[in-house]
């Protein structure tokens, strides 16, 4: 049982995490608005989480 609280814990944080990245991107404007400019972002998170 403490083995699945664990887990869940980790999953839990992993969510904050990715919901913290989320934030930052939401709160970036972009000139353009482009598709582009948003994957290079989402790209730039995934480096800094990895």
């Amino acid at each position: 049982m403490n083995e699945v609280v664990d887990l869940l814990n980790e999953i839990l944080d992993e969510l904050r995490t990715m919901n913290e990245k989320l934030d930052e991107i939401r709160g970036n404007e972009y000139d353009d608005g482009s598709l582009e400019d948003i994957f290079d972002k989402l790209d730039e998170i995934n480096d800094n989480i990895g």
